[in-house]
Parts: C-alpha cells; sequence; structure tokens
C-alpha cells in the first residue's frame, strides 16, 4: 500500500497500480569507483569501507519483545513496555529495517557529506553499503533486500520506484517502477539514472549476508477464528475489502479492513478488532474501545506486530497494547528482534 502523491490516475490506467516488473540495471557487474577517504580521530587515512564500531550496549530484560527503530537521536534499542531502550548507534538515523535472513539491521543516517546507507551486525560492527544516497528529496526513499525466499522492506512503496537489493547470487541492485513512472517516460529515465550511478561500498559484506541465506520463507502468522468484521463498506471502492480481518496471534486482536480507496495508487486503512469484547479498539489508545468505529481516531495503514503480538509500531510510535504508547517520533520503517511480521 502506498501514500498518495496528489496526482490522479487517467481513467482506464487504474490497472497499472499493480504494475511492479522488476527492472535489472544489471549493476552486479560494475567495477566500483575509486573510493574517498575518511579521517579518523588521530587523521590516519582510513578508506570508507572499513569497519566501525557502534558503543557496546547494556543488556536488554530477559524474555520480552524489543523493537528496532529509527528517530532523530539515533538507532534505538527499546523494549516493549519501554520501559528500556539504549542507543545502538547515535545520529541522525532516517529509517531502519530488521534483517532476520541477513542477522543484521539495515539503516539510513544523515551525515556532513548526506545519506549514507548501512547495516549494524549482532557485535555492533557498522558496514557501509551507499555512501551517497541519490535521494536526498525523498529520505525515507524504500529499500527492498530480496533474499532467496524472503522479502525485507524498509518501508512502504514508493509512487516513483523502489530500490531493490537482489541477495540471491551475487549482490546487484535492481529497480522497480512506481506507478507514475507509468506516465512519465522522462522521469523513469531520470530516476534509473540516479539509481544506475548507485556502487556498493562493501560488496564482500553484502556476499556474508547471501551466505547467511538459508531460503526459509518467513513465519505467517496462524489464521485467527474470524475472517470478517461487519462494518459499513461505504468507504471502500472495492467493497469486498472492508470488513476483511487479521488475527494478531497472541493478542486475542483482528486487524480490520474499514476504508480502501485509489487515486495514484490503492490503499487501506485498519483499526484493530477485540473478538472477546466486539469492540473495535484504537491501537494508539488501547483503552478507547467502542462498538462503533466513529470513536476510533487510530486508523493505520501498515503495522509491525511484535512476535509474541502484545505491542506494535504503528504510525510512527512505538506501543505496548497494554499500556499504550511507549515511544513516540518514530521514523520511517523498525521492526522487532526475533521475529514479528507486517500487516498491511
Amino acid at each position: 500500500m502506498t501514500h498518495q502523491r496528489g496526482r490522479s490516475i487517467p481513467p482506464g490506467r487504474e490497472w497499472l497500480g499493480v504494475f511492479m516488473a522488476v527492472v535489472s540495471l544489471a549493476l552486479g557487474g560494475c567495477s566500483d569507483p575509486p573510493r574517498h577517504e575518511q579521517t579518523s580521530p588521530v587523521k590516519r587515512p582510513r578508506p570508507a569501507r572499513t569497519l566501525t564500531r557502534a558503543p557496546s550496549p547494556k543488556s536488554m530484560p530477559a524474555g520480552q519483545d524489543v523493537a528496532v527503530v529509527a528517530t532523530a537521536r539515533g538507532l534505538l534499542e527499546v523494549s516493549r513496555d519501554g520501559r528500556v531502550s539504549r542507543v545502538l548507534r547515535p545520529g541522525d538515523v532516517l529509517w531502519c529495517a530488521v534483517d532476520p535472513v541477513g542477522q543484521v539491521v539495515w539503516f539510513a543516517e544523515k551525515t556532513e557529506k548526506g545519506i549514507v546507507v548501512r547495516f549494524l551486525e549482532k557485535d555492533h560492527t557498522v558496514v557501509t553499503v551507499f555512501e551517497r544516497w541519490p535521494f536526498p528529496d525523498f529520505e525515507s526513499f524504500p529499500i527492498r533486500l530480496k533474499y532467496r525466499a524472503q522479502t525485507v522492506a524498509t518501508g512502504p512503496p514508493q509512487v516513483d520506484a523502489t530500490i531493490v537489493i537482489a541477495l540471491s547470487g551475487e549482490p546487484r541492485i535492481e529497480m522497480i517502477p512506481g506507478i507514475l513512472l507509468g506516465f512519465d517516460r522522462a522521469e523513469m529515465m531520470r530516476v534509473a539514472s540516479r539509481i544506475r550511478g548507485l556502487r556498493f561500498a562493501d560488496r564482500a559484506a553484502l556476499r556474508r549476508l547471501v551466505a547467511r541465506d538459508r531460503g526459509v520463507a518467513p513465519v505467517r502468522p496462524a489464521r485467527g477464528l474470524l475472517s470478517r468484521v461487519k462494518v459499513d463498506t461505504d468507504a471502500c471502492e472495492a467493497k469486498e475489502l472492508c470488513g476483511h480481518a487479521r488475527a494478531l496471534p497472541g493478542s486475542g486482536l483482528y486487524a480490520v479492513i474499514v476504508e480502501h480507496s485509489c487515486g495514484d495508487a490503492c490503499y487501506v486503512r485498519q483499526v484493530l478488532y477485540d473478538s472477546a469484547s466486539g469492540t473495535f479498539v484504537d491501537p494508539l489508545l488501547p483503552g478507547t474501545r467502542s462498538r462503533t468505529l466513529a470513536r476510533i481516531s487510530g486508523r493505520f495503514v501498515t503495522m509491525e506486530v511484535a512476535p509474541k503480538g502484545r505491542g506494535a509500531i504503528v504510525r510512527n510510535a512505538l506501543v505496548d497494547f497494554a499500556r499504550g504508547v511507549v515511544l513516540e517520533g518514530i521514523r520511517s520503517g523498525g521492526g522487532w528482534l526475533g521475529g514479528g511480521y507486517r500487516i498491511d
């Protein structure tokens, strides 16, 4: 599902909303350009691809789900109840994604030289992937990590294009054209040219991620007892979508579609539903429950649900379903260590 950008689709062209053919940019065999050198605190030159280390963090509470989120003060690790947090990487972090296949956390941060894309290893080693990000006007421009059996996303699809890092063999860069590029060939060529200019800063590090891929498909949440909840279908262009319900295992809650519309692309909005009480639940105010949708303002497009189902990252906030919002100001992406799943 994507955010609208204020332009409408010409009549009869709605089918382009589902057109996501991957266009390979054939960058895998390109040789990397000369690296710019960085300077260490003692003024000794060091190649940009050299690994650095983040501060060694303290231990998180045992037995509790742990989220990793991007914020203006750094890459944070936060317990589900919000009582314990630590900075994994200080700085102005724009987005992040937990990668269960490569066993790393991807993130983008603002530096004096611009936006840099990196990932954080389990031992807190920081690896630079892209030294120069070609889309400064789209700070949350998404990346897809395409392994053999799983795809990891840093954010919702872009209406212009999505960058794909293919990690099912020799690391390479691909592009998924967004819906707007279907109407503007010149814009497509401009975006493709920017992406074609990307070079991996450390291809060897990416090969290590490829080697960790065991080809295991992602675990899908079990289906609940409900498949539909009765709601007003007037807010859905595709009437059959309204009321569609998906269980959040471990919580007793369901995500229910209550809106569907199409502009530059199609999207849905959802709310939480408690099957035990027959009430809708505001995810940002879990104590707010109602048998009607009118009182529920916390509608969402995507939600990253904790492995045990007791919390989520939703609408730029970390939510404990028992306590409510425990951390605000979260930026794009985010995820949970040890599992979790996306509702979108």
